[in-house]
């Protein structure tokens, strides 16, 4: 289970280096697949919550920015490699979602991708 997001001062901050969130984001990446695939879609049953996932990658998107928005350091690299990542995992959030969060784990996949230097591309 993944705890509680505390932002660190370490490379992209302690959750987006936390084995936990890590193995729940490998989770939702193979969950959003799997529903992309359809039919063939093997049983599965995962062990993250969707809501703490949402919680924690906003509170690690908000403190990336943050970072990135204040003096450049050595570190600015690691973390918009970090920015990129986040926004990996709030587009397959969106494929998951089939509430109102949709849209708004499609924007956070935007603001993390232009956070990282990339160009977001629109959502069909």
């Amino acid at each position: 289970m993944t705890t509680e997001y505390q932002p660190s001062d370490t490379n992209g901050g302690s959750l987006l280096t936390n084995p936990s969130f890590l193995n729940e984001s490998s989770q939702i990446r193979a969950h959003a697949l799997f529903a992309d695939l359809g039919e063939h879609v093997p049983p599965f049953t995962p062990t993250y919550e969707i809501r703490r996932m949402h919680r924690n990658a906003h509170a690690a998107l908000i403190d990336i920015e943050r970072r990135l928005r204040g003096p450049s350091s050595s570190d600015d690299i690691i973390l918009l490699g970090k920015a990129r990542e986040l926004g990996e995992i709030w587009e397959n959030l969106s494929k998951l979602d089939n509430t109102s969060t949709r849209v708004l784990s499609q924007i956070n996949a935007i603001l993390a991708y232009e956070l990282s230097g990339n160009q977001a591309n629109p959502y069909a």
